[in-house]
This record gives C-alpha cells, structure tokens and sequence, in this order.
C-alpha cells in the first residue's frame, strides 16, 4: 500500500511538471480575491477599491491589452505598481480615458512596447512607470498631466522625443525635451538623444535625473544663470567627455556626475561652494579636476573611485572633506590640504594605494587639531608649512621654493649639502659669467642685467642641462 502510495505521487508529479506554466509578470499585488479578464495571450487582473477599479497584475503572456472604461459599471482609474511589470511580449496597450493614475514600474521592463497613448485623463505618472521600455521612440504627454515623477521613462535608451500638450499648464517641450512651462526648469531629456547639447539660455534648474543614463549624450553646455541640479542631474551618462559648469551654479549637488566614465576633466568655477555626496563617484576617467577658492564643502564620496586621478589641491577655503570622499582612487599620489580645513571625515583615503604625499599648509600642531580622522592616511607621508606657489625640483625630488625682488634672488626650502642648488648667470649672449652654490638656503646677488638660470645638483654631480629648471629674472 505503501508503495502504490508512492507511486501515485510520483506520478502526479510528473503529470504536473509536464504541464504548461503561465507566468504572472507584475502579479507581486495580485491576491486571491482579485478578478481577471481576457485580452490577447492572458489575462489582466483588477481590484475594487471604493468604488472604482485598480488594474493589479497581468500574464506575462500578454501581448495586446485593451484596457475597458469600465467593469460591472465600475470605473477604471489607477495602473497599480508593477502592473505589467516584465510583460516584454506586450506590444500595444489601450488605456481608457478614465484612468487618472500610473503607478510605480507599471510597464516596467515592456521591451516590446513600441507606443503608447496616453489619455488626457491621466494626471500621474509615477517613478520608473516605463522604466526599461527599450523598444519606445517617442512619448506624448497629454494636456491632464500635472506630475511626472523622475525616473518615468528611465532605460527607454530607444526614446529620442517627449512631446508635451501646448494645452498642458504645468509642462512644455522644446525638440523632445520636456521642461516647466515658462522654460525656466529642464525635468526631463531622452536617454535616446546623442550628441552634444547646449541648455537654452533661461534654464534656472535642472531636475533630478534630468540626464541620467543618456550615454550618448558627449558635451553639455548649462548657460549663466543655471542656480540649481538635482541629483543625479548627469549620473550614468557614460559618453559625456566634457561639461561647461556656469559660475552661477552653488553646488554640484549629490550624485550630480556619479559613474560618467569618460568624463577627463572638470572645471569648477568660481561661485560653487560645495561638491555634495557621490558627485563624481565612478569617473574613472577623471584625471585632474580644478578646485576654486572659495569652495567649502566637499562631501562625503565625492570622488569614490576616481581611479584616474593622480595629483588633488583642495583650495585654501575648504573647511570641510567627508568621508571615504577618495576612497578607491588608486591612482592619486598627492594632496594638497589648505590651512582652512576643520575636519576630516573617516576613510577619507581608503583604497588610494598609490599615495604617498599629503602636503599640508599648516603646522604639525595645527594638523593634529583638525576634527576628524586625521591620522587615517595610510602609507602617506605629511609634509607640513606646504607652499602650493613653490617650484619642485624634479631632478633631486626635493621641493625648493624662490623668490625675486630687485637684484636678489632668494632661495628657500629643502637646501643642504647633500642637496645644493647652483645658480648660473649669463650674458645676453648666453654665456655663463658666474656660478653661485647655495648648500643652505639663503639669497644671491644677481645684479648686473644678466638672466639668472637655476641648475639643479644632486650628489651625483650637475644634472644635464636638458633636464634643468630654468628662472629668467624680468
């Protein structure tokens, strides 16, 4: 008995595995009391909520869906969160002119969604609402809409126009790109559109996410006047090489640049006061970035995984550098800290293998009494009383710094026996007239007209002239 037993289970077993299994694609909402109707490859699913009708799920089997006004006198109002979510065989949808709302993700990931129409009635499109429609080239935006969430149509890389309603009073398009309707914010650009870019000139702001994921897009240019970017404004754009960041501009704000991989350089200018969280994160790319003074702040992994970076002078202004703020920048070798630092967050050279030099404005007291976690540098060393204006001698590795006034040139910083400078004069026809040898630092008289060249001499004897650091007095 025990064994037929068995065997009758096994068998159903096997019966079962041999059946078809349909898919529920955005079914996550869906439970046992909601209803379903039929429409091409599936079913749709739908709840009562007072009154009126919420579409919760679908078969991931759809490939058409036509959605009723209304059922059992009820009407339809709101896509739910994730409704379609993964239907990538859905190829048309027909949205009643009753519904009012789509929610979150509802057609996420619908690859094979080439359009869609959507009714005047609509007032709401939620984050992510088409995220992943691949297969969408262009979207209207219908006169009803008042909130489009950013992120709506995030990863439709195939999008190259959002027309807007000129009847529509909260939104406007100009080539496909939405903005408010007195052109003063930029909300939304298709990921689909390459090139170069230039804001028209009246843009104030930028909105989150504004750009983000556009990898074709390779320049942008933001007139004065831009005040304000929300985060995430450029983040993922992948082919962005190059960036004009107008002085108008306060901040950079959180994840403004985050993962633009082929960004090589970035000015900031004058005017920027802070570098928020996660700004440049992931611009492996980036090879030098130009600091203003006047900057305060530079946040929390602003430059996380800069990997290109090789050399940062953080200007005499900053008072603030958060946490992890380098962390994996393994390319960085120095860093110049100003005296006007306060505090330095945790971490804030984890990863960065390749440094070896912190140079620092100020004392060794003055350093020990920055907040923080200022002892955390790794294998770096400090150097302190740093002069960013000084020349470095690359032939000796020591750093010397010299300064002219009248007929005195003066030489001060790492001058010893074992590192001596040797300063050589010559006439207008570029014959030598003196040598001078300096074993300490000290000043020479270098009178006369003649042109005062320094030459560099380690214990091995004159570097070539090739080599050499040159001054000319004016």
């Amino acid at each position: 008995m025990k064994k037929k037993l068995i065997s009758l289970i096994l068998a159903l077993c096997m019966v079962f595995a041999m059946l078809p299994v349909v898919g529920l694609a955005g079914t996550d909402n869906v439970n046992e009391s909601d209803k379903a109707f039929a429409v091409t490859g599936g079913s749709i699913y739908y709840r009562v909520w007072d009154g009126e009708i919420t579409i919760t799920g679908a078969d991931e089997t759809i490939t058409a869906a036509v959605m009723p006004f209304n059922i059992d006198g009820k009407p339809v109002t709101d896509i739910g969160s994730s409704a379609f979510g993964n239907c990538t065989g859905l190829t048309s949808v027909s949205i009643p002119s009753s519904v009012t709302y789509i929610g979150h993700y509802a057609f996420e990931n619908c690859t094979g969604l080439t359009s869609v129409n959507i009714p005047s009635s609509v007032t709401t499109i939620e984050r992510y609402a088409f995220s992943g429609c691949t297969g969408l080239t262009s979207v209207s935006i219908p006169s009803g809409v008042t909130s489009i969430s950013c992120y709506a149509f995030e990863g439709c890389s195939g999008l190259t126009s959002i027309n807007v309603s000129e009847f529509n009073s909260v939104y406007s398009s100009d080539e496909g790109v939405v903005f408010t309707k007195d052109k003063k914010g930029l909300i939304l650009f298709p990921e689909g559109i390459c090139g170069e870019y230039t804001i028209p000139e009246g843009v104030t702001s930028i909105g989150e996410a504004a750009f983000t994921d556009c990898i074709g897009l390779t320049s942008v240019t933001m007139p004065e006047g831009v005040t304000s970017m929300g985060w995430s404004a450029f983040a993922g754009c992948t082919g962005l090489t190059s960036v004009r960041i107008p002085s108008s501009l306060t901040r950079i704000s959180v994840g403004a640049f985050a993962s633009c991989s082929g960004l090589t350089s970035v000015t900031i200018p004058e005017g920027v006061m802070s570098i928020d969280g996660h700004a440049f994160d992931g611009c492996s790319s980036l090879t030098s970035v130009d600091i203003p003074s006047g900057m305060m702040y530079v946040n929390e992994w602003a430059f996380k995984g800069c990997s290109g970076l090789t050399s940062v002078t953080i200007p005499e202004g900053v008072t603030f550098i958060g946490g992890n703020t380098f962390e994996g920048c393994s390319g960085l070798t120095s860093v110049y800290i100003p005296l006007s630092l306060t505090y330095i967050g945790s971490g804030v050279f984890n990863g960065c293998y390749s440094l070896t030099d912190i140079y620092y404005a100020g004392t060794e007291e003055q350093w020990k009494k920055i907040k923080g976690i200022a002892s955390e540098y790794g294998y770096a060393a400090i150097r302190y009383n740093y002069d960013p204006n000084a020349r470095t001698d690359y032939a000796t590795g020591e750093r010397i710094a010299f300064q002219c006034e009248g007929d005195t040139l003066t030489v001060s910083g790492d001058v010893s026996p074992a590192s001596p400078v040797y300063i050589a004069l010559y006439d207008a026809d570029g014959r030598m007239t003196a040598v001078y040898v300096l074993d300490a630092p000290g000043s020479v008289d270098v009178g006369g007209g003649a042109a005062a060249k320094l030459i560099w001499m380690n214990a091995a004897g004159f570097t070539p002239k090739s080599e050499c650091v040159e001054f000319e007095l004016n």
